[in-house]
């Protein structure tokens, strides 16, 4: 029985990995199947211990409590009940999982499936882009057509990280396919132009050179990767001035024109 309801748990969980680049279908049932998994769960006071002993949970808790809280001087009510719907997944699953207890090697499958589902619908956003899209977009971050663009290039952002972690700790054959996958996230991140995402892609880059540069004593290799980050600095700050340029200084144009 505990089998069949930690079964329950993992289903839950792992359609969300794949849900959570592609399908918010499928982030939906995944709530359901965890909210199923939670009531057959028990005994209650042992789960309700483990969500007050949580610091996830009251993670969620905040960050779901801050657009609530919001509401008593907002005017757009609409919009307000709107971003509490999209912000409830994170006051409901960390109470769902609070009392689970999941295996290294299910995570390791659970971050396996998000990297695979997230490869999956980047292609399935190239090849769309390239077959039905190209010129005939305003805007390339309108390109991403299942969730929205700034979402999708920190999930990739992420899985970026995953990856390269991976790489670093296998260091097999198998680093060879997390580094060509990473390879391909991040020419994606700049295929879509999202500004969070280079910010991301900044901060995952130059918190892993920095942490190299401790794990290897040669000299010769901590100043390739202190070039190497100097290189990717001078070109996140050229893309920003572009699209600095591109966005704010053509609109003042306009207007003055105007």
């Amino acid at each position: 029985m505990l089998r069949k309801k930690a079964n329950l748990y993992f289903i839950g969980l792992a359609l969300m990995a794949i849900g959570l680049p592609v399908s918010e279908f499928l982030m939906s049932i995944s709530i359901m199947v965890l909210a199923l998994a939670w009531l057959v769960d028990g005994p209650k006071k042992v789960q309700w211990q483990a969500i007050k002993s949580n610091p996830l949970v009251w993670s969620g808790i905040i960050l779901f409590l801050v657009p609530f809280v919001s509401m008593l001087w907002t005017e757009n009510y609409e919009y307000s009940l709107h971003d509490l719907r999209i912000k409830l997944p994170l006051l409901l699953v960390p109470i769902f999982v609070a009392s689970y207890s999941i295996s290294e090697k299910r995570l390791y499958q659970l971050l396996a499936l998000m990297v695979g589902s997230t490869f999956v619908g980047s292609v399935i956003i190239m090849v769309n882009y390239y077959l039905n899209m190209q010129g005939n977009l305003e805007n390339i971050r309108d390109v991403s057509i299942f969730i929205s663009h700034i979402r999708f290039s920190l999930i990739i952002d992420i899985c970026i990280f995953i990856l390269l972690y991976a790489a670093f700790k296998w260091r097999n054959n198998d680093s060879i396919i997390a580094l060509a996958l990473a390879a391909w996230f991040i020419y994606f991140i700049f295929f879509l132009g999202s500004g969070n995402g280079f910010i991301g892609l900044f901060t995952i880059i130059g918190f892993g050179g920095i942490y190299l540069l401790f794990q290897y004593p040669n000299n010769k290799i901590k100043y390739g990767i202190i070039s190497l980050l100097l290189i990717y600095c001078t070109y996140i700050l050229y893309l920003s001035i572009g699209s600095y340029k591109s966005h704010f200084v053509a609109k003042d144009l306009s207007l003055i024109h105007i």
